[in-house]
C-alpha cells in the first residue's frame, strides 16, 4: 500500500444509507445475471432459476469485497497517521550522519537487499556537505550506490546535485544509484535522469514520502501514531505479513490487470466457439468471468498495493 499525502476520506453515509446502497447493488447484479442467463438459455423461467443461486454467491462475494474495502480504508488511515509521524520525524533530523544511519536501518529491513553497509571511502567537501556515495549494497544481485542528502528550509534537490551524484557513480564504477533526501526534488529532473540513463547510469529518486512507501513495503505496518516516540524507529518486520504482501502483490498488482482482461477475452472467445457443448462452454465462460473479475480487482485495489516501487528497474551489472 502506498502512502497517501492527503488525509483519507471517511465514509459519511449512515448505516441505513449503506444498507440501501447494498440492496441496490444486489438488485443490479441480479438483473445482469438474469438478462445474461436469459440470453443463453432463451427461457425466462430457467433463467430465473439459475439467476437466484448466482445472486446468492454474488451477495456473499459482495459482502467479502465490501469488508475488504472497509479494512483497506482503515488501513489507509492508520498508514496515513504513521506516515505523518514518520515524515515529521524525518524532517527533524539535523545531522547528516543521523540521516544516513536512518536510511541504512530502513533499507536493511527490505528483504531484496542482500547486503548493505556504509561506504568507508565517502568524502565531504570543505563545508561538510554531502558528496559522493554514502551507502553501498546489493539489491537483487545488482550493485547499488546510495547518496543520502539532508535539505534545510525550502531548499530542493536540483540538477547540479543529480549530475554530481552521477559523476560519483561513474567514478566508482556503479551503474545503479539511489538519491535519498529528506526534502523534495525540483521540477524538471526527469529529463536529467533520462539524459544520464542514456549514458548507462540508472538513478532513482526517493524523497521522504518515498521512504515511507518503502517502510510500508517492507512490512513495517506497526508504525502507528500511538507508538510515537522521539526520533525515527522501525519495528521488527512481521514475517507472516511480509509473505502476505508478497503474495498479494504477485496476484493483484496493477500491471496484471491487462493480462487478466486479455485472458478473459480469450476464454470468452473459447466459450463462443464451444457454445454447442454445454459443459465446455460453461467451463470457458466461468474462467472468463473469473479473469475479468480479477482484472477489475487489480484496477481498483492494485494502485494501493505496492506497485510503484522506487527500486524497480535496476539492471544487472554486466561488467
Amino acid at each position: 500500500m502506498l502512502y497517501n499525502k492527503k488525509e483519507p476520506k471517511e465514509d459519511t453515509r449512515s448505516v441505513l444509507g449503506r444498507r440501501f446502497d447494498r440492496l441496490c447493488g444486489l438488485f443490479l447484479l441480479w438483473l445482469v445475471n438474469f438478462l445474461f442467463v436469459a440470453s443463453l438459455v432463451e427461457k425466462l423461467l430457467t433463467a430465473l432459476m439459475f439467476s437466484i443461486p448466482l445472486l446468492v454467491l454474488e451477495a456473499v462475494a459482495l459482502r467479502i469485497f465490501l469488508n475488504i474495502i472497509g479494512r483497506k480504508r482503515q488501513q489507509q488511515r492508520r498508514f496515513w497517521l504513521a506516515g505523518k509521524k514518520f515524515i515529521e520525524d524525518i524532517s527533524k533530523i539535523n545531522s547528516r550522519n543521523e540521516f544516513i544511519l536512518t536510511v541504512l536501518e530502513l533499507f536493511a529491513k527490505i528483504p531484496e537487499f542482500q547486503t548493505l553497509s556504509l561506504n568507508t571511502s565517502r568524502k565531504c567537501d570543505d563545508n561538510d556537505k554531502e558528496k559522493g556515495i554514502d551507502l553501498i549494497g546489493i539489491y537483487q544481485g545488482v550493485p547499488v550506490a546510495i547518496l543520502c542528502m539532508r535539505t534545510e528550509g525550502g531548499n530542493r534537490i536540483n540538477q547540479s546535485d543529480i549530475r554530481t551524484f552521477a559523476g560519483a557513480l561513474s567514478h566508482g564504477g556503479y551503474k545503479n544509484g539511489l538519491f535519498v533526501t529528506t526534502g523534495e526534488y525540483a521540477p524538471g529532473l526527469t529529463r536529467i535522469i533520462k539524459e544520464i540513463s542514456r549514458k548507462g547510469i540508472n538513478i532513482k529518486l526517493i524523497d521522504r514520502s518515498g521512504m515511507m512507501n518503502l517502510a510500508l513495503r517492507a512490512g513495517l505496518g506497526g508504525l502507528q501514531e500511538k507508538d510515537a516516540t522521539p526520533g525515527v524507529s522501525f519495528p521488527a518486520v512481521n514475517d507472516k505479513r511480509t509473505i502476505f504482501i508478497l503474495i498479494w502483490n504477485s496476484v493483484f498488482r496493477f500491471e496484471k490487470a491487462k493480462s487478466y482482461f486479455l485472458f478473459g477475452l480469450m476464454l470468452y472467445g473459447g466459450h463462443l466457439l464451444m457454445r454447442g457443448t454445454s459443459f465446455l462452454s460453461l467451463f470457458y465462460l466461468s474462467f472468463a468471468l473469473l479473469n475479468i473479475l480479477m482484472g477489475a480487482v487489480c484496477l481498483y485495489l492494485g494502485r494501493n498495493v505496492v506497485g510503484n516501487d522506487p527500486l524497480k528497474g535496476f539492471e544487472p551489472d554486466k561488467r
